[in-house]
């Protein structure tokens, strides 16, 4: 595994500058991060991400603007 340090504001590029991930803030324990990838590749919450393999036929529960909005920060 990589481990790389970052501050809020900087970003983190993968695959040649396709796939982006930014930190966005702090608060408490959390940090917020938000990720600019291409429609082809399925960004998910680990729950979410087992959720979806257990019910592969229930639709997808995410919200599309979520991606939208990120992006928009991004």
């Amino acid at each position: 595994m990589l481990v790389l340090s970052r501050r809020v504001g900087e970003e983190i590029l993968i695959d040649k500058g396709q796939i982006k991930i930014k930190i966005l803030y702090m608060r408490g324990d959390s940090v917020a991060v938000g990720i600019k990838a291409p429609n082809c590749v399925d960004v998910d919450r680990k729950e979410i991400f087992f959720r979806k393999l257990n019910n592969p036929l229930g639709g997808n529960h995410a919200k599309e603007h979520n991606k939208n909005d990120v992006s928009e920060i991004i």
